[in-house]
């Protein structure tokens, strides 16, 4: 791989406006503060889903392999997405990858699932990332629940990156579209693969020959969750291939340690699949 490298050196006073213009809070996603403590809440834990594991749903179903989405099928077709997720944070003064503690199903009354623990891969932080997958029994609609506890950061410290739930999917040479009520964006490849921010709240996702639609809700049940208005999108290349990744209520701006460092949220958001027309 060809690496470019910049012919002019930045000064530190045009660094210095870089950094200011990417933490200025009006980058950031809004809604994100509570003024309380947040629980994921707790539904009864049953059988042990560590493995691969399909939790089925109408009209599709979700597919895991220790605690991560692997992939979205449907009934009575051999149609399928495959699609990866990931979680992790990055800060300039460090990385912070995660991996599967737990996977267990989760059931009540309303409800029926499969409940994933994210720990970090180093033993110096103890914080967890849980993410509820539910489908409700009445409706069958599908949500995507998340509870973060961030780290804490150091002070001087800017996280550049929080992916508490980065999901990716294969696309063709097409650049993918988002809808919204109100625009219609196209995802573009760029040299930095710098993400491209969505105002709105629900979103449609074209890609490939299905249509992923994202609805941020701000209550279900007895659970409340931060106000999300906004969703983050790039395209990335892997191994020859092109992937579209987008950030459920996280984030690629740049933001000061402070604005995460020992915070507690939980956002939500129902998840649904259409064929494109």
């Amino acid at each position: 791989m060809v690496k470019f490298r910049s012919k002019y050196k930045k000064t530190d006073a045009q660094q210095d406006q870089i950094i200011a213009a990417e933490t200025d809070p009006a980058n950031f996603p809004a809604g994100r503060r509570l003024s309380e403590p947040v629980s994921p809440g707790e539904p009864v834990l049953t059988s042990n889903m560590n493995g691969q594991v399909t939790l089925a749903g109408s009209p599709f179903n979700l597919q895991f392999s220790r605690g991560h989405l692997k992939k979205i099928s449907f009934e009575n077709s051999t149609d399928s997405i495959k699609i990866e997720s990931r979680t992790y944070l990055q800060s300039s003064l460090k990385k912070i990858d995660y991996r599967n503690e737990s996977a267990f199903a989760l059931d009540t009354d309303s409800d029926y699932g499969l409940r994933s623990v994210q720990i970090c891969k180093k033993t110096d932080c103890i914080r967890r990332i849980i993410t509820d997958f539910f489908f409700n029994r009445v409706s069958d609609e599908c949500f995507i629940a998340c509870c973060v506890d961030y780290p804490v950061f150091e002070p001087e410290d800017t996280v550049t990156a929080s992916a508490p739930l980065e999901l990716s999917i294969r696309i063709g040479e097409t650049d993918p579209e988002i809808h919204t009520p109100d625009s219609t964006v196209t995802v573009r490849q760029n040299f930095r693969s710098e993400a491209v921010t969505i105002p709105g709240s629900s979103f449609e996702i074209h890609a490939g020959k299905h249509i992923q639609t994202i609805e941020f809700i701000r209550e279900y049940g007895t659970r409340r969750f931060v106000s999300v208005d906004r969703l983050e999108a790039r395209i990335t290349t892997k191994h020859g291939a092109r992937h579209l990744q987008f950030y459920p209520g996280g984030s690629r701006k740049a933001a000061p340690a402070g604005f995460y460092s020992g915070l507690t949220e939980q956002f939500c958001f129902k998840l649904g699949i259409k064929p494109r027309k």
